[in-house]
């Protein structure tokens, strides 16, 4: 298994719905995550979300996050980033 250490986004981006840390994703499993971006205006938003985790290869993964905003507000999105799967 594979111990989530820390999730922290950073930019204009929140963690929401995270599940309680450390947490332990089993081989195979996944761990769904979710995002909240805030932005004052419309434009793109960018940031990155950071995980560390016990890999001793891997133990820091960062994944870039983007949002093009077309209203200013606070929006929801699921985070499954293609070729950025976290699994043990």
């Amino acid at each position: 298994p594979l111990l989530v250490e820390v999730v922290e986004p950073s930019g204009g981006f929140s963690e929401e719905g995270v599940p309680a840390l450390p947490r332990e994703v089993a081989p195979g499993a996944d761990l769904l995550l979710e995002v909240l971006v805030r932005a004052g205006e419309a434009g793109t938003v960018a940031g990155e979300l950071r995980l560390v985790t016990d890999d001793p290869a891997t133990p820091l993964v960062r994944v870039p996050l983007r949002a093009e905003v077309r209203h200013a507000g606070t929006g929801r999105r699921a985070l499954a980033p293609a070729g950025r799967a976290l699994r043990p």
